[in-house]
């Protein structure tokens, strides 16, 4: 039985990453790509996976989006509904989504490895784990070069499912990236990257000094 709970796990983000700020191109191309995530792509009526999420919650206003984090926990909300949506037959809430779209086509994966590739913590990902193992579509198996360590993999039925979420996951992402350019598609990933940075990194850290002036160029004397 799926566990009736939301869940929001899919995709992480840390609030230590409130206040990067960036070139304002690369924010632009950020609001503009995850605006293009967000409501326009839901159904409403169809699917109520997150109890404690209302449509209001996907509305977006005329005004700017106050910040790149608020805007990117707004377009994340707004995702993983659409993917509850599209996904709805499979009843997956969204961190065994972010599990199955992480081991379709990279399996198998050690445990720490698809704990950095779902940003999940190893605590988290093996309650994850054991859902999936109960439903029948992940397996453990001993990692033979590390007899501690055990590599995740996908049963026949995992793999039914993940491609079934690998199918939703691209699918959402061409309706997007279609309205954006490649610039702003490289803006919105120079932030996410700035974001990951800060979000393992939170201490603030001074910007380099700018370079010493050189000694002053000599005078010519009058002719």
């Amino acid at each position: 039985m799926a566990d009736p709970r939301p869940d929001h796990s899919w995709p992480s983000h840390s609030a230590a990453a409130v206040g990067c700020a960036g070139p304002a191109f690369l924010y632009a191309g950020t609001a503009h790509l995850l605006s293009a995530l967000t409501p326009s792509l839901i159904t409403p009526g169809r699917s109520r996976k997150y109890d404690d999420l209302v449509l209001s919650d996907f509305v977006i206003d005329e005004e700017p989006a106050p910040g790149v984090v608020l805007a990117l926990h707004r377009a994340t909300h707004a995702t993983l509904q659409v993917l509850a949506t599209r996904l709805a037959e499979l009843d997956l809430p969204a961190s065994e989504i972010n599990v199955l779209a992480n081991l379709a086509g990279h399996q198998p994966l050690t445990v720490g490895a698809l704990a950095a590739a779902t940003a999940t913590r190893p605590t988290t990902l093996t309650s994850v784990l054991d859902r999936l193992a109960r439903r029948g579509y992940v397996m453990r198996e001993v990692d033979p070069a590390d007899r501690r360590s055990f590599l995740i993999s996908l049963t026949p039925d995992g793999g039914r499912a993940a491609a079934a979420v690998s199918a939703a996951v691209d699918g959402l992402e061409r309706a997007a990236l279609v309205r954006v350019s490649e610039a702003e598609r490289a803006g919105f990933f120079a932030v996410i990257r700035a974001l990951s940075e800060v979000s393992s990194d939170p201490e603030p850290r001074p910007a380099p000094a700018p370079p010493a002036p050189g000694p002053p160029a000599p005078r010519r004397a009058p002719a």
